[in-house]
């Protein structure tokens, strides 16, 4: 499985933040963690894995302290 996330401008990329993987929607694993992203598309390569829903969660928002979480793509493939 393979997770990318992307923005357009450099202030708004999502800084910090994990994503969550559940085969029933209750007991969740946490197979990616960032903190300090900075780049404009974030790729993340996670083991093959049976995944019914995926959650993202976002802890720091954008670089400039912009409280609005702006994601363009959200790909999970």
């Amino acid at each position: 499985m393979v997770v990318r996330l992307s923005a357009t401008k450099i202030s708004n990329l999502t800084r910090a933040f994990n994503i969550q993987i559940s085969s029933n929607g209750t007991t969740w694993s946490t197979p990616v963690t960032v903190t300090t992203n900075t780049a404009s598309t974030s790729t993340h390569a996670v083991s093959a894995t049976s995944a019914r829903y995926i959650k993202l969660n976002v802890t720091t928002p954008t670089q400039n302290g912009d409280p609005a979480t702006r994601i363009c793509d959200f790909e999970v493939r």
